[in-house]
This record gives structure tokens, sequence and C-alpha cells, in this order.
């Protein structure tokens, strides 16, 4: 929200003035109080912003709104009150005692301090690795670290969709934004642009759950009652996500998810064949992973106006007061097909829930509260996964993308929240044009999509390896420059450890003194997962940028790090610690059985390879290898997860082809594979 200051008459009594703290002389030289006003607002917006009540641009003199101050606003709690809770509502201090003692006890020193981020992952990393104890009992409330809330999704009628895409969006040349300074003058503040008022919630109806067979049609009830569901669980969308999507006929997937599957529609086609697309908990959009849920419904509905495929998009969420903005853009007749056709004249929703919180739903469904998008702060992650897959070719491309989305239909509702200096349709056309500008000069200063002709777009090799990995442009941009051929284990945990991905992972209050003691438990033992299933996706990535510069040695020790990843050890460790039940002591007869088990699944391939026409090869010409491998699954039709019972997720095997020199460290090929029995 942009700050406005409201002109009201002021007593002309010099008497008064020291009552307010002011100088008996103020009005000679400022008459309407401008600048005493803003000194208010801004001393206001500062306590409200260390107090986590609103979030204050100071520069732009913008309001952004938060969670706490939601709750504090709606149970009218003072600020306070609310700096009273975050000054003793904070967790003991076990969990920093815990990392500090940890530090002591990880093979690799760590340079940075404990209240840095990346050091509490690098920790967590390393004594994972090396199998040390958690104890901590401190920290056990604490859950995973995901992004959570779901995004703005758009629904709006045929119609209105067919006249809302004939407005083309112009291109335009950037205007300069109004920068917030002490010396603001009364244009600043003058004609704010409020948001629209929002409509009254409808009426609730006690309505009671009926069984299947109220839809009256056997067809549905056999669905119903023999559909096969698919759970998609991996978020880079691979060959197992891809057989799920096949077989199922109900997906279940998160929005991440099916953002990773989804981007390479036109390869897909059973993307393409879905028909039915639901959404749940819209009314999260505002949280911190609200533009991802955006992205997608953006997305399902541009393919189904890219195919002439009809798909019917149904949201689920609290009662939300601007609801009429998302309803553009979904299947208005929504309401009409809950009813049976030519039998009901009107359709209903059926609300079920236990009975003692019936009151509680109602007041969400009847005290409505607006959402915003935040696509505008997530943009360049999505704007650089569609130049890979080609849906964008060039920046009028993106322009025209973003109609697709919620942010473009609340632009001119609300403009001061996102920034809009009016409501005209070059208003819009600008701000769009330069967002785009900003985003994609931001794409090509990390090298990840590169501009031609001023206009044209297209991939680099970071910017297919960040898409393809599901990982944020400016972790890629960071691995490109941070890796050298000179890099060693150290280094390259520590630049694994500065991802972006993991930017939001808690530091908290006493966990410096608990990696010190060596102890992980509780909300550290919780963080230590989410490090550990975020590092394999980023370690596939760095291999990846490290072989695009053909360093072979440092390509092989980024692929024995995700090794050691998985298997909770150093490389230096004995091979026999990866057997189930084997310690320093010698396993019990019972568990023999177990053991023997994990021997006959032990991979074992037969490499065989040809470098063809070599009788014709020259130096410094290019060779064609055939590689053949066959795999041995000694009667077994599936190979199933690895054996990696410290990893704290299922994990499907993965491997590396490489074809290197070793005398000059120089990587002259790699294929990463994923076979069953043999391939070629």
């Amino acid at each position: 929200m942009q700050m406005a200051l409201i002109h009201l008459p002021l007593c002309s009594h010099g008497a008064e003035s020291y009552l307010y703290g002011l100088a008996p002389d103020v009005l000679k030289r400022d008459e309407t109080l401008e600048e005493r006003r803003a000194d208010l607002i801004h001393s206001a917006a500062t306590i409200l912003d260390k107090n986590n009540l609103v979030k204050y641009d100071r520069k732009s003199g913008y309001f952004q709104v938060t969670d706490l101050g939601r709750i504090a606003s709606y149970y009218y709690i003072t600020h306070g009150t609310i700096s009273t809770y975050n000054e003793h509502l904070k967790p003991t201090m076990d969990e920093k005692m815990e990392l500090a003692k940890l530090l002591d006890r990880v093979p690799i020193p760590i340079k940075e301090s404990l209240e840095e981020p990346s050091a509490k992952i690098n920790v967590l990393l390393q004594a994972y690795i090396s199998q040390l104890k958690l104890e901590g009992l401190s920290l056990t409330s604490d859950m995973v670290f995901i992004t959570q809330g779901m995004g703005p999704i758009g629904r709006e009628g045929f119609e209105t969709m067919q006249n809302d895409r004939q407005e083309d969006v112009e291109r335009a040349d950037t205007s300069p934004p109004i920068s917030w300074g002490a010396d603001c003058s009364s244009s600043f503040f003058q004609a704010p642009h409020l948001p629209e008022k929002y409509p009254p919630p409808t009426e609730l109806l006690d309505l009671q759950p009926l069984p299947v067979t109220a839809l009256r049609n056997p067809a549905y009830e056999a669905f119903i009652n023999n559909s096969s569901i698919s759970i998609l669980s991996r978020p880079r969308g691979d060959c197992n996500d891809l057989k799920l999507l096949e077989r199922g006929q109900i997906i279940i997937s998160t929005p991440e998810k099916w953002d990773a599957l989804s981007r390479r529609w036109k390869q897909r086609k059973h993307v393409q064949q879905v028909s039915l697309f639901i959404v749940d908990e819209l009314h999260l959009i505002g949280g911190q992973g609200g533009p991802i849920l955006e992205i997608i419904v953006s997305r399902m509905r541009y393919i189904a106006s890219q195919l002439e495929n009809k798909i019917r998009i149904v949201a689920l969420s609290t009662s939300l007061a601007n609801a009429k903005d998302l309803e553009n853009g979904l299947v208005p007749n929504m309401m009409g097909h809950a009813s049976r056709p030519l039998v009901d004249n009107s359709g209903k929703c059926v609300i079920l829930c236990h009975a003692p919180r019936k009151e509680y739903y109602k007041k969400f469904l009847y005290e409505a509260f607006p959402v915003e998008s935040h696509l505008h702060h997530y943009l360049h992650d999505n704007l650089n996964a569609e130049v890979v897959v080609g849906v964008i070719q060039n920046k009028q491309d993106a322009v025209d993308y973003l109609t697709w989305t919620f942010m473009y239909r609340r632009l001119t509702q609300n403009p001061n929240y996102y920034n809009l200096q009016g409501v005209s349709h070059r208003h819009l056309s600008d701000h769009l044009s330069e967002l785009v500008e900003n985003t994609i000069s931001d794409l090509e200063a990390s090298k990840c999509v590169a501009i031609e002709d001023e206009f044209l777009l297209s991939p680099l090799n970071l910017g297919m390896i960040a898409s393809y990995y599901y990982i944020s442009y400016t972790t890629i941009e960071r691995f490109s420059s941070s890796l050298t051929s000179k890099t060693k284990l150290k280094g390259l945990l520590e630049i694994l450890a500065s991802a972006s991905e993991y930017e939001q992972l808690p530091i908290r209050p006493g966990e410096e003194e608990l990696i010190r003691r060596q102890m992980i438990g509780g909300n550290l033992a919780s963080d230590q997962q989410e490090v550990l299933v975020y590092a394999s996706r980023l370690l596939q990535a760095m291999v990846d940028v490290i072989s695009s510069s053909g360093w072979l040695n440092l390509a092989l020790l980024a692929m024995e790090v995700s090794q050691m990843v998985t298997q909770g050890m150093w490389e230096r460790d004995s091979m026999l610690l990866q057997l189930p039940h084997f310690t320093k002591n010698w396993p019990r007869d019972s568990q023999l059985m177990d053991i023997a088990r994990f021997c006959n699944r032990f991979p074992n391939i037969d490499l065989t390879y040809e470098v063809l026409d070599s009788d014709n090869v020259g130096a410094g010409e290019d060779v064609s290898v055939h590689v053949s491998l066959e795999r041995d699954l000694e009667g077994r039709t599936e190979v199933g997860p690895v054996d990696a019972p410290r990893y704290p997720k299922s994990k499907e095997e993965g491997w590396w082809l490489v074809v290197g020199d070793t005398k000059t460290n120089q990587l002259l090929a790699i294929k990463e594979l994923l076979f069953r029995g043999s391939l070629e």
C-alpha cells in the first residue's frame, strides 16, 4: 500500500501546538504540517516494521501486510503487546548449544559464524555424513522447511477471457519510479488509487452430506470407486513421476511438483490431457509459495487455449473478499455443473466438517479477507522456465504471458499495492514492460538467458540447468561464479551451503552452542532432513555446471559428495558400513538375512564400449563412442529404491556415464542415466 496524507483543518493558535510537540512558528514554515505528518507516518511505520506487523520499504514508502499484522488487527492487539510476544516467545538456547558442539566434531572446518545460515547448513550436512547422534529435545516442534501457501488462481468466463485477450498489451519505454525520500513533495501524497470495494459474502446454507449414489450416474460411481491414484513425490518431475502420470487417473501433487512436471507440457501428452484441475487452499495465495500456484494455474489455462482442450478448474478456499478477481479465467459454470442437468435450477456447495467446528468455519466464510499476488517478487525463475521450453521467445511473449495471471487482474484493482502509477491502459503497458525488462535483464546478467537484437530471447546452459533441476537462477549463478578447477571438498561444501534454496532455513537462538557441543536433535534434526533433500538436487545441478567447464576431477568429487549425502558416510569410511546392521560390532545371526538380501540387490553391471570408425580418427577431431550397459537383475523386474536407511526419504537410483582424461583433468562427455536392464 502507498502512504497517503489527508488534509485536515488545523488549529492556527501557537499555544495548542505545544500539546503536539510543535514549535510555535511551525505553521509559518509548514502551513499544512505536511512534513510533520510524514515524520509521524515514517516513525509509526518503522515501529510496525520492527515488530513484524508490516513490511515497510523506506525508499519507496510502500507497506506490505504480514500475517502477524492481520492477527493483531483482527484481535485488536497493540504493537507493544506484539513486541512483548516477539521478545519472550523464543526457543531455548538448547539448539544453539547443540550446533556449537557439532562444530567441533565435523571433519572439515567451517570458517563462517554459526549465525550465518550457510554455516548451519554446512554443519548439518557434515554431521549427517559423519553419522553424529541427534540429541536435542528442545527443538522437536520444528517442521521441515517447506514452501507453503498456495498461489493465486484466476477464474474467468470464456466470454470475458475472449474480450480481455483482444486487448494487446503495448510495449513502451519504462518510466522512472517515484522514490521515497526525506523531502517529500505534496504531489506524492495526493490522489491515492484505492482498491475497489468488495462485494458482501453470499448466504451460508445449512446442508447435509450425501452419498456417492446421489450422483445418479453409475459411470461416475465406478470411476470414484475404482480410479487409480498416483502421488507425485519428487520436485524435479523425473522418469518415475512420468510413469505415475501415465498410469494414474487421479494425480495428487504439490504445486512445486506439478510446476516442475508441467513445464515441458509440449513434450508430455499426459499433461495436455488433463481435463479437471482442482486447486486446494487458495486463501494461502499471500504466502511465500503463492506465486508457484499462480503460475501453474495460469499455465493450465494457457495450455487449454493453445490446444483447444477444455480444462475445468475448481478452486477451494476459505471466504475471500476479492474472490471475483480469482473467478476471472476459471470454468463460471462450476455451480451449474454441480447440479443435475434438466432437473435442478441451481447448484449448491456443501461444507463437510466436524460439528463443533461449524461456527469456526462460518466465521471464515462470513468474515472474508482480501488476497493479492506476489508473483512480481518471484518472476525470474518462472520466466526462465518458460524461455527454456520455448513458450516465451521474445519480450512481447513475456508480457503476453503475464496477462494470463492473477496479478494482471489485480493490477488495476489495487494499483498502489503493485506500485502502479495509474490505471490507464498506458500505465498498465508501461508497468508490465518495465517488469519484464528488469526481470529479463537480471536473467541475462546471470547468464541464464540471451537477448538478441534487444528483443528475442533464447535459453543458455545455466538457465536450462536451473529449470531442469527446479532451482533458483541465483543459485546456478553462484555455482558458476564460485566453482573453479581447483575447488576442494571444503570449498564445494561452502558453495553448496550458500544456495538460495536454504535462505529461509531459520537460525534460532542457542544453535551455535548446540553445534559446538555436537548435538543434533529436535528442530536441528528436521532442518537437517530438509538440507539433505535439497542437497541431492543441488549437487546434481552442480555436476552439470562443473561438466560445462570440462573439469573432470571436480565433477567426480561432486558425484562422490552426492553419494556421501545419500549414504550418510564419508568416502574414507569403510564400504561395509553401507550394509544393514553393520557397525563396529558384528551383526547378529537374525540380521544376516537382511545383509544377504542387500548383497543380492547390489548393482551388477557390465560395461563395454567401442570407438566408431576408429581407423579414421585424427587429432582434434570429434569422436563417437558406442557404450553398452548390461545389468543383471537376477530375476527381478524392478530395481526399486536404493538402500539408504539414513536418507530422510525414499530415493531412486541415478547414474552418471563419464568419459574423461585423468592425465589432463579434462571431462570429455557426461550423461545422466536411469536404466533397469540394458542400455545403449
